[in-house]
């Protein structure tokens, strides 16, 4: 099996400073199989674009990839048997494989709106959700661009901030995972920008943003500047910062 896909970040802000790092955030996305479902997470509120691509992965659901290809020629009705039969797969295959292939397309879907409705009726945010505890990298890792791509939905983003669920999500800033952590900071930059700072801008929260900005990796380091300057105010900022370094 080929290697995973890199993520490409292209984040674009209305301040000068951050703008001058734009160029740093935008890279070719490549896609190691021209089948691979890309997976898109667009903040359309808040001007962040997170875009990556999910592994190429072989086994018993490779039909998911056709489905992708012809979603958009299907009425409502199909567009919702698609979907749930997905859910199915994922529930009942005993591959780990298919199950990565399967929650890759289900964040792939995620990112169209015209599919909240059936993803609310099949539940799927409360799936992602519970994959954010998983043993497998790569179910994380979806899980948590599926949840990204949601939560431009009001809906979608109080289910999200739900003290148990928002946990889950925080945790994982923690994660080894740099995909997984990329997604992670977008989701909470996306929460922050629909006016839900106050529950996202914990002091743990911010500390681990000012480590991440200070970080030689580029695509970490200026979404956590995003963060710090979107949707923290400076004097929470001061605050972590001074309690930080009064540590011995």
């Amino acid at each position: 099996m080929q290697d995973k896909d890199t993520v490409c970040t292209e984040t674009r802000l209305h301040s000068s400073e951050i703008k001058s790092l734009q160029g740093e955030l935008i890279s070719d996305v490549i896609q190691i199989c021209s089948r691979s479902p890309r997976l898109m997470v667009e903040r359309r509120a808040c001007c962040v674009e997170h875009f990556f691509c999910s592994s190429d992965l072989e086994g018993s659901c490779t039909f998911c990839d056709e489905r992708i290809d012809t979603m958009a020629r299907y009425d409502p009705k199909e567009r919702f048997r698609y979907i749930k039969e997905l859910v199915t797969e994922f529930q009942v295959s005993c591959s780990n494989e298919a199950k990565e292939q399967v929650l890759a397309n289900l964040a792939n879907f995620a990112y169209d709106p015209v599919n909240y409705e059936h993803f609310k009726r099949l539940n799927i945010l409360s799936l992602f959700i519970d994959q954010l505890d998983s043993a497998d990298d790569n179910l994380r890792e979806f899980a948590i661009g599926g949840i990204c791509n949601l939560c431009s939905d009001q809906d979608f983003r109080a289910e999200v901030l739900k003290p148990e669920n928002l946990d889950k999500v925080v945790r994982c800033l923690s994660n080894s995972q740099e995909e997984t952590v990329l997604s992670t900071i977008t989701t909470l930059i996306s929460l922050g920008l629909s006016g839900c700072q106050t529950d996202i801008t914990t002091a743990s929260v911010i500390d681990c943003m000012l480590r991440y900005s200070e970080s030689p990796n580029t695509r970490l380091s200026n979404l956590a500047k995003i963060f710090l300057e979107d949707i923290c105010s400076p004097e929470q900022i001061s605050n972590v910062a001074g309690a930080a370094t009064a540590v011995p």
